[in-house]
């Protein structure tokens, strides 16, 4: 029986592995916002909001967000401000890889809709 790894490096690999596997799951979640049209994502107080550009409403109706959002466990509300949609979730209480992971998910609901109203 061969070890690959020495004492220590399996902690040291996973930890390695984790971080990529973040790095790469950040440049997925970028992608989809950008097909999606958001401009910004920000925290504050709680809350993240997601604010799209203006072009986004030649391709989302208000209920395409809203569908988006049911398929996240997010509390949130959409408003629009100066021609432009937001999107705001109550992300207080929430774990960062929660966060991720529900914003990914709206993000992939748009840019599917996206898809879907181009072909």
């Amino acid at each position: 029986k061969t070890n690959i790894f020495k004492q220590g490096e399996v902690a040291n690999f996973i930890i390695e592995l984790s971080a990529v596997a973040y790095l790469l799951e950040i440049g997925l979640l970028k992608s989809y916002l950008d097909q999606a049209f958001a401009k910004s994502v920000e925290i504050k107080q709680g809350q993240l909001i997601v604010t799209f550009e203006a072009m986004a409403g030649q391709y989302f109706l208000t209920q395409d967000y809203f569908q988006a959002l049911s398929a996240t466990n997010l509390k949130a509300r959409i408003s629009e401000k100066a021609g432009q949609m937001q999107v705001v979730f109550d992300v207080r209480h929430q774990k960062d890889f929660a966060i991720l992971e529900q914003l990914m998910i709206f993000s992939e609901q748009l840019a599917a809709k996206k898809l879907e109203k181009l072909q």
